[in-house]
């Protein structure tokens, strides 16, 4: 059976994959900051997770020992990169988007964090003599900027989380050429704006007027480009930034 680890899995993204990929018959693991016994950890569960580990991407010591655990049971065949610590508005605090108090604690989660698993996930695969699949989450803002106008007064989105996509896009890259070879596959997905019921209607109205599409994304539209990135009969497509946004990064 295919297996694939899917980390953030109590994200709102990894709720709408995590059921598709078991109606694809591939085994998923996930991994999140929260304990098994959490509210958000049952909800995740009740959608057929194969097994959930417990792992604080942003210490090296956990995420070491979630691959311990592959080590003796082994690894799975695809890795989804898809925690991170984002920043979204908030009604009750105003941001000027140039906080750089968590900068450490971006990089350990949404960088770091993806190129540790990716090594250990890359170095088993080549000594096993197998193929495998890496698909990195990320975002427009990776390439532009966030429009400070879409947001509430008094909320511009933090640099750092553009930044941190930024790096995560150069790992993509990178990665690909140096396993391009071993038929090793890293890719990355850049959305944009994903509708969701916690979006306000006047950000919602603004955001879908800058989206040459004109509406959000739908989060069932996320699974069409993940299945292509991870498709056994796509053998050829690696070190792509595949940009699934409505046109928003076109104008």
């Amino acid at each position: 059976m295919k297996t694939i680890l899917i980390t953030g899995c109590n994200g709102n993204l990894a709720a709408t994959i995590i059921p598709i990929l078991l109606n694809l018959n591939f085994k998923v693991l996930g991994c999140d900051i929260h304990d098994s016994n959490s509210i958000q950890t049952l909800e995740t569960t009740k959608l057929g997770l194969n097994e959930y580990s417990k792992c604080n991407l942003s210490n090296e010591n956990e995420i070491m020992s979630l691959i311990n655990i592959f080590e003796q049971s082994g690894f799975p065949n695809y890795l989804i990169n898809n925690a991170a610590i984002d920043f979204v508005p908030n009604i009750n605090s105003e941001e000027d988007g140039l906080d750089i108090s968590n900068f450490d604690n971006l990089m350990k989660v949404n960088v770091k964090a993806p190129l540790i698993l990716s090594k250990y996930f890359i170095n088993n695969w080549r000594e096993k003599n197998t193929t495998g699949t890496i698909v990195n989450i990320s975002s427009i803002y990776s390439e532009i900027s966030p429009d400070p106008n879409l947001y509430q007064k008094g909320f511009v989105k933090n640099v750092l989380y553009g930044i941190t996509k930024s790096a995560l896009n150069s790992v993509t890259q990178q990665l690909a050429v140096l396993t391009a070879k071993n038929n090793i596959r890293v890719n990355a997905l850049l959305f944009a704006g994903v509708k969701s019921k916690s979006q306000n209607e006047e950000f919602v109205k603004k955001y879908q007027s800058r989206i040459p599409i004109g509406r959000l994304m739908n989060s069932h539209e996320i699974i069409e480009p993940l299945i292509f990135l991870i498709s056994e009969k796509n053998t050829y497509t690696t070190g792509a930034l595949l940009k699934v946004d409505g046109g928003y990064s076109l104008i």
